[in-house]
């Protein structure tokens, strides 16, 4: 299991998904910290994830705002037009610092990870 995060259009926004597969919100900010900052790919300011069923975002929003690791800004509940599913969306505003600081009382050591995405080739061909 693995909490994915995709680059958007803005290089200061990223997406979060797969909040669903987890049991608790502790476990999907883990997987988060250890995919976004051990991989110091930590470069963005806001988050965005959704949830389309169960109240998983809505949990996970209050476990951030619980823990002080930003702000939330969520939208209202509306029918996907696609999958006839309910959707929410939340933007989260990261505070990186109290993130880390979490991360001391949270996460295990563990050696950072090396981002490929960061990665620069001599001909400059990979970003």
């Amino acid at each position: 299991m693995m909490t994915v995060f995709h680059a958007s259009g803005c290089c200061g926004v990223r997406e979060i998904h797969g909040l669903s597969e987890y049991s608790t919100s502790s476990a999907a900010m883990k997987a988060f910290y250890k995919a976004a900052i051990l991989a110091n790919v930590i470069k963005f300011r806001y988050v965005y994830f959704a949830q389309n069923g169960p109240h998983y975002g809505d949990k996970f929003a209050a476990y951030i705002l619980e823990n002080k690791l930003g702000e939330i800004i969520e939208t209202g509940s509306h029918v996907n037009p696609n999958s006839g599913n309910k959707l929410k969306m939340f933007v989260w505003t990261l505070n990186i610092e109290n993130l880390k600081a979490w991360a001391v009382g949270n996460m295990k050591p563990v050696e950072p990870l090396v981002a490929v995405n960061t990665a620069m080739s001599t001909t400059g061909a990979i970003r």
